[in-house]
């Protein structure tokens, strides 16, 4: 089935049961089918390398904690430098 997407974003509830249900749903932006809804439980199966056990303990929960900061810390200084650079490069 095919809706558009105003049309889809009225009847979102409609359209999850349809896709529970097993049925495809598609969603056109100016008559062109764009988007495919799909429930995560039946369609997509994860591969082991993208699948992360959750932490049991304190100890681990800490340890996720500190490096997910340690990976938003290195995004937030490489940015920094980029925007440094391009502005140093506008100026001149």
């Amino acid at each position: 089935m095919q809706y558009g997407l105003a049309q889809a974003k009225a009847q979102l509830s409609y359209l999850t049961q349809l896709v529970d249900a097993g049925q495809e749903v598609l969603i056109a932006r100016h008559g062109q089918p764009r988007y495919r809804l799909v429930s995560l439980q039946t369609k997509i199966t994860p591969t082991r390398s993208a699948v992360q056990a959750p932490p049991s303990g304190l100890a681990d929960w800490a340890e996720r904690l500190a490096q997910t900061r340690a990976r938003s810390q290195a995004v937030a200084a490489d940015t920094g430098n980029f925007v440094a650079q391009w502005r140093q490069a506008e100026r001149y």
